[in-house]
């Protein structure tokens, strides 16, 4: 046969082994600005269809030596993605405030930097938490060998992930801590304790991550190999 024969035959075999597509019939002329009054009521459906458990969704944190990875159960990615390390100017080090000073300290921003005052320390988190120099700043992180070291900074970095970058209230999400599978009971207690007292979180899970590795690729038993970056 003809190639243009062979093209036909394949367009009607693909037709045949297509799975039944139910479309909109909202079809209608296009205006300016490139949409159509069938477009407007399919948006206006879609609204009126809003699924408000969605507003509820459980939040997926971990915390890693390199980078915290924060976002809603069902993405496929996490949406606060930014470095662990953060900076920390103790306040008995703070010089006066210059005037090219990160505008986010002296508007108090909550998650990003939290001091207001000259006897409290002033924090840097976030991606420009560590990448601008400033007098009197140091470079820490809240883990030490993949354990929480310091809770007090740990506070600041899960706050600027759901707070600053999600805009999520913790009172109405459930949440996912993932931990290192070497993580101690001592510290996966302490954990529940800020999740639920300071935060007021309606339920947390505490899961290994190795465990989720498994769940990801499907697996129920696997050799997990996690080459990670510690501090």
């Amino acid at each position: 046969r003809s190639p243009k024969a062979l093209r036909s035959s394949h367009a009607v075999d693909s037709a045949r082994n297509t799975p039944h597509v139910t479309m909109s019939a909202n079809v209608g002329t296009r205006g300016r600005g490139g949409r159509s009054a069938g477009d407007a009521a399919a948006d206006g459906a879609a609204a009126a269809s809003f699924n408000w458990a969605d507003a509820a969704k459980p939040l997926v944190v971990e915390v890693g030596g390199a980078t915290t990875r924060i976002g809603y159960a069902g993405d496929d990615y996490p949406r606060a993605f930014f470095p662990t390390s953060s900076g920390v100017r103790h306040a008995q080090e703070s010089p006066p405030a210059a005037a090219d000073d990160d505008a986010r300290t002296k508007q108090g921003a909550k998650g990003s930097d939290a001091s207001s005052g000259a006897d409290k320390d002033v924090y840097f988190v976030g991606n420009d938490g560590v990448q601008v120099a400033r007098p009197g700043m140091h470079v820490v992180n809240p883990l030490k060998g993949g354990l929480v070291d310091n809770w007090d900074l740990l506070e600041r970095v899960w706050e600027h992930g759901w707070e600053t970058l999600l805009q999520a209230d913790t009172k109405s999400h459930p949440m996912l801590m993932i931990e290192r599978s070497f993580n101690k009971r001592s510290l996966r207690e302490k954990l529940c304790e800020v999740v639920f007292e300071t935060y007021q979180a309606p339920a947390v899970f505490v899961a290994k991550d190795a465990v989720l590795s498994c769940f990801a690729n499907a697996r129920g038993t696997a050799v997990v190999y996690d080459c990670g970056a510690t501090v």
